[in-house]
């Protein structure tokens, strides 16, 4: 189901070109992908989900580095 924003946006803008978002599109991606690859994506989607996690923590160690 739409939300009623996305249906106002393509009532109003005719030409209006919709993108899966980031999720969908990893997803539809790795559907594809052989099963050698679908391991490495999962690897480096951990890494980077684990980063993302501790953006903070990142931040300041990457700060203090800096000096």
């Amino acid at each position: 189901m739409k939300s009623s924003f996305i249906t106002l946006v393509n009532k109003r803008a005719l030409h209006n070109i919709s993108t899966p978002c980031v999720l969908h599109r990893h997803a539809l991606a790795s559907e594809a992908l052989p099963e050698y690859l679908k391991i490495v994506l999962k690897h480096v989607t951990e890494r980077v989900d684990f980063i993302r996690a501790r953006a903070r923590l990142f931040k300041v160690l990457y700060e203090d580095k800096k000096k």
